[in-house]
C-alpha cells in the first residue's frame, strides 16, 4: 500500500499478491496452497525486477535510500510471505524427520540461491543501454571579466568513463560521482560586451553594446545601485525602476548586436550584470559517448561598472 500511495502502477503487481495471499487463506488443500505461495513470491519478484528496469526512481531512493521506511516496506512485504511458508511446513509435516530435514534444508537453500542471484543482479545493474541513453546536463559558465569557466556535468546516475573535447585538447575521466565540475580558462571568441556613455545637463546616458557569434536564447541585465535607482528613461522595458535593483526586460531570442540604452543621473554609481544564455556555442566542450543522451546550456556572465 505504501508503494500505491508513491507509484500507484505498482498496484499491477501488488493487488495479484493480495489475491493469491487471501485465496491461501481460504484454501484446504495444502497443494493448492503451494501454488499460491509461488504465484505470490513469482509476482513479488516480478515487481521487484521491474523497479529497476522501469527506473522508477521514487520508488528506488524510497526502497533503498531510506534505512527506515525502505526497511518497514521490504519487512511488510516479506512477511505474509513467511506466514505462509511456516504454515505449508506444518501441512507437509513429515513423521520421518530425516525427510522434514531434507525439505527444510532444500528450501532454505533454494531461496538462499534466489537472494545471493537478485543481490548480484542488483549489483550489476544498469538501467540504461543503447535504446536508453544516459541523460547528462552539461552547463558551461564563464565569467568574462575574470576569465573563469566551470564545466558542470550532472547525471542521475555516476558519469563513468567518457572524455570531452573543446577547441584546443580531449581529455578523459573516470568519475564515480553523479556531479562533477571543472574548472578552465576562458573559451575562444565569448561574446563582446562594451560599454559608452555621454553626458548632458546633470544626467548621463549609458549605452551596453553586446553582440555574438551566435544569438542567445536569453539575455538579462541587472542594474544594481549604492543608492535608490532613479531611471530616466530605457530603450527597453525595467522592472521594479525605483528600488536599488532594476531589471531590464530584453526577452527571448533577441536580435544581435544589441544596444542596451538608459539614463540616469550624473552621480548614480552601480553596477551592470549582463548574462548570455546558449543552448550552442561553438567553443563548448563536446561530450565524445556514446552512451549518453546530452543537454547542454552555456551561460556567459559581464559585471560592468557603472558611474565609477
Amino acid at each position: 500500500l505504501i508503494l500505491i500511495s508513491v507509484d500507484i502502477a505498482f498496484s499491477y503487481y501488488l493487488l495479484p499478491v493480495l489475491i493469491f495471499t487471501f485465496a491461501f487463506t481460504i484454501s484446504r488443500n495444502r497443494w493448492i496452497k503451494l501454488i499460491f505461495l509461488i504465484l505470490s513470491v513469482s509476482v513479488l519478484l516480478a515487481g521487484t525486477i521491474n523497479i529497476f528496469l522501469l527506473d522508477a526512481k521514487r520508488v528506488i531512493n524510497l526502497v533503498l535510500l531510506s534505512p527506515i521506511t525502505g526497511n518497514l516496506i521490504i519487512t511488510a512485504n516479506l512477511i505474509p510471505v513467511t506466514l505462509m511458508i511456516f504454515r505449508l511446513q506444518f501441512l507437509f509435516h513429515q513423521h520421518n524427520k530425516k525427510i522434514t530435514k531434507i525439505i527444510i534444508i532444500g528450501s532454505d537453500f533454494s531461496l538462499a540461491v534466489i537472494s545471493i542471484g537478485l543481490f548480484i543482479y542488483l549489483s550489476i545493474f544498469n538501467p540504461y543501454n543503447k535504446e536508453r541513453l544516459q541523460p547528462v546536463a552539461i552547463f558551461e559558465n564563464t565569467i568574462i571579466d575574470s576569465g573563469k569557466r566551470e564545466i558542470s556535468f550532472s547525471s542521475p546516475s555516476p558519469l563513468g568513463e567518457f572524455s570531452y573535447s573543446s577547441t584546443s585538447n580531449t581529455v578523459s575521466m573516470d568519475i564515480l560521482e553523479t556531479n562533477y565540475t571543472v574548472i578552465t580558462s576562458t573559451p575562444e571568441a565569448p561574446p563582446k560586451i562594451s560599454l559608452s556613455s555621454r553626458s548632458f545637463l546633470n544626467r548621463k546616458q549609458y549605452i551596453i553594446t553586446i553582440d555574438s557569434l551566435l544569438l542567445p536564447n536569453r539575455i538579462s541585465a541587472v542594474l544594481e545601485g549604492e543608492k535608490e535607482i532613479l531611471l530616466f528613461d530605457s530603450n527597453f522595458q525595467v522592472n521594479n525602476p525605483d528600488g536599488e535593483r532594476a531589471e531590464f526586460l530584453i526577452g527571448a531570442n533577441p536580435e544581435l548586436p544589441l544596444d542596451l540604452s538608459f539614463t540616469l543621473p550624473g552621480e548614480f554609481k552601480g553596477d551592470m550584470s549582463i548574462k548570455l544564455e546558449f543552448s550552442d556555442y561553438p567553443s563548448m566542450i563536446k561530450l565524445e559517448s556514446s552512451h549518453f543522451d546530452s543537454k547542454y546550456s552555456v551561460n556567459f556572465e559581464k559585471k560592468i561598472s557603472i558611474g565609477k
